[in-house]
């Protein structure tokens, strides 16, 4: 079942920044200032308006497990794994203080007032003077554990202390004596968080558990199979639970009724923090990253439903435009084009357009069908969803920005057909028609460049009349120009060199036999068949880049080119999609369709082949560009843990980096786990 629903969060910004995980995160009193504490040793600093990172803050030792800030905005403070807190002061320039005295990480930190309250590993939790630096208190009664003091919370009148430790339990301090006045039970694991609001205190573990703090009876239990709980916090107005979880969702709880009305997908592994402000959630996680929730309407997504299901609504969501339709026929044939009036029809007004903050031409006649393939993510369909917003916005972003900049160049669509000893692999000129009828429907602009001695306008004609489209025989003579096969390597080069300078690449399709590395083979030495070498596809890319729009899409029309040329061109080609198949291809059964982005005054290729899965490469869709590109997927998905994320968890994820590590042929470095199908 699909509903629109009111009151909801939407991912509405994702912060990269962080080199390793990202422990904790706070916002300041007036919202504009976000902080975040991570594994790499360092505080960060950012602007909430802009989600820029304005600061970096260093100075600890080891990873910082606990950021917050004090409520007049002026101080903050982080406790870190060094066993250290350190106090930072407005405009957060240095360090102005370092506060000595537990043994081991100090695990929480709040503030309140002129008191810090401090939890460790060391199972104490020490009381300080903000201005001073003194440690004024050492308050102990936990039972020693491993993770020692997990959390420690103060109520809004500064009264009443509250720490969560590895013993199971949550105590209640005499800010005022130092007294512990009372002993929560019934937890059956480590806590992991508390938080308090009013005379409501909430703490999370394998469950959730809401205590009347006052009289220390437990008056619900939140349960679900889902692994634990590790951050929480409360909306400001008390009728909300936040809680981040191992399981790499974010739960959001109805107080009052206890049932969860909502959970939020984004994240890729565990959420270690979550924090509040007004109608803006943020959330940092264990896959480096803060995302950023903002309250409205939004779509949920029940039952059993289909993700193609899924990615319907939301371009149904979206303002939905009428463009002209290109009502083709279906030719009836296995590498042939199949009824394309309704995904043409189909187009909206980008929903991003006060966000890039210029005026976007309405985005027309996008119908991509994006699916992360890879099971082990146990990805939900809210998930998929909300994916498919962010690859939309940075197509767009890419396509629109970077486009203007270069001046809006005339296209060149380039067909580059290698022909072996004995055969081809390309096995009709189908695709040309299709890209020349649809070219013609832009209004004869752009061009086309096609490598295929079979290709001539005649032929182009006599197959258009065949597949019953009516191309114009005027516009194949002034548009495209017909050229031999790439019989070398030479030509090869000089293909995607030889244009005009007012023209750029929009569109590289490239059919050439490849081989079970996935290295293309051809007539590329002497014209004998031989494996293209690594350095001569980087020579071919780094020409092909000099030329090629800001958005042009490179299509392998061969097999197993997933497995090595598309990733050696996807970091050639920064930024840009490669498409390509990591399995053979039967010859004649990909699809090609070519879509009308009538804004841009663009095409936009696909394919489909029924029996080996296309997929798209790119560093565009990798956090950290090309670098992250060669991290393995699977090293990021053994990260994720649904365990206790503290000393525990930090243990497990050292073991692991100290470890050895097999690749695996079936899954090339770099392969982003995205799809696209049409």
């Amino acid at each position: 079942m699909i509903s629109i629903m009111s009151d909801t969060y939407v991912e509405v910004m994702a912060l990269g920044g962080h080199a390793e995980w990202v422990s904790s995160v706070c916002v300041s009193p007036d919202g504009t200032r976000l902080f975040s504490g991570g594994d790499d040793k360092t505080i960060k600093v950012w602007d909430v308006a802009t989600g820029a990172c304005v600061q970096t803050l260093q100075g600890h030792a080891d990873a910082v497990d606990s950021v917050c800030v004090s409520a007049d905005g002026e101080w903050l403070f982080s406790g870190s794994v060094d066993n250290t807190i350190k106090a930072w002061h407005v405009p957060f320039d240095s360090c102005v203080q370092t506060l000595q005295g537990h043994t081991l990480a100090v695990q929480s930190v709040c503030v309140l007032g002129d008191r810090l309250f401090s939890g460790s590993q060391d199972n104490t939790i020490k009381v300080w003077d903000v201005y001073t630096g003194v440690c004024v208190q050492t308050l102990q009664g936990h039972a020693p554990s491993f993770s020692g003091v997990t959390s420690v919370c103060v109520s809004p009148d500064g009264s009443r202390l509250f720490s969560g430790s590895g013993d199971n339990t949550i105590k209640v301090w005499d800010v005022a004596t130092g007294a512990c006045v009372r002993t929560l039970e019934g937890h059956t694991e480590a806590l992991d968080s508390i938080c308090v609001f009013g005379d409501r205190l909430f703490s999370g573990s394998n469950t959730i558990k809401v205590w009347d703090w006052r009289s220390g009876v437990c008056v619900q239990t939140l349960q679900w199979n889902a692994g634990s709980v590790i951050s929480m916090c409360v909306s400001p107005d008390g009728s909300r639970l936040f809680s981040g979880n191992g399981d790499s969702t974010i739960k959001v709880w109805d107080v009052a009724t206890g049932a969860c009305v909502q959970t939020l997908q984004g994240h890729t592994n565990s959420v270690s923090s979550v924090c509040v402000s007004g109608s803006q959630l943020f959330s940092g996680g264990y896959d480096n990253t803060i995302k950023v929730w903002e309250l409205g309407d939004g779509v949920e997504f029940t039952g059993s439903v289909s993700i193609q299901d899924g990615i319907d609504q939301v371009f149904a969501d979206a303002d939905i435009v009428d463009v002209d339709a290109l009502d083709l026929p279906d030719p009836g044939h296995s590498g042939g084009e199949s009824k394309t009036s309704d995904y043409i029809k189909m187009g909206y007004v980008s929903p991003y357009k006060e966000e890039l903050n210029t005026v976007v031409p309405d985005f027309s006649g996008f119908n991509c069908y994006h699916e992360r393939l890879d099971p082990r993510l146990r990805c939900r369909i809210a998930k998929e969803v909300q994916k498919c917003r962010e690859d939309v916005q940075k197509v767009e972003r890419l396509r629109f920005e970077q486009r203007r900049a270069a001046g809006w160049k005339r296209s060149v669509y380039l067909f580059l057909c290698v022909k072996n000893t004995n055969d081809i692999l390309q096995p009709d000129l189908n695709v040309y028609v299709y890209c020349a009828f649809a070219l013609q429907s832009l209004g004869w602009k752009h061009r086309m460049v096609i490598y295929d001695e079979r290709a001539s306008h005649e032929s182009l004609l006599e197959t258009a009349a065949r597949l019953e489209y009516q191309l114009s025989a005027a516009f194949v003579k002034q548009n495209v120009v017909c050229m031999p096969y790439v019989n070398n390597y030479d030509k090869l080069k000089t293909a995607v060199k030889d244009i005009e300078d007012n023209e750029e690449i929009a569109l590289v399709y490239l059919s050439a036999h490849g081989d079970k590395r996935g290295i293309l083979y051809g007539p590329w030495e002497g014209g004998k068949d031989i494996a293209l070498t690594q350095r001569g596809l980087i020579s071919f890319g780094k020409e092909l880049h000099k030329n090629m729009s800001s958005d042009c899409q490179v299509f392998l029309n061969s097999c197993y080119a997933g497995k090595s040329t598309a990733i050696v061109l996807m970091l050639q080609l920064d930024g840009h999609i490669v498409l390509a198949a990591s399995d053979w291809i039967p010859s004649g059964t990909v699809h090609h369709r070519f879509q009308i982005d009538a804004g841009n005054d663009r095409l936009y290729f696909s394919a489909q082949c029924p029996t080996s899965e296309i997929k798209a490469y790119s560093t565009h869709f990798v956090d950290g560009g090309a670098a992250a590109a060669s991290v393995h997927p699977q090293r990021r998905l053994e990260r994720q843990s649904s365990g206790n994320p503290r000393p525990n968890q930090r243990r497990r994820r050292d073991e692991y980096d100290s470890g050895s590590e097999t690749e695996s042929e079936d899954e090339p470095r770099g392969y982003t786990n995205v799809s696209f199908r049409f």
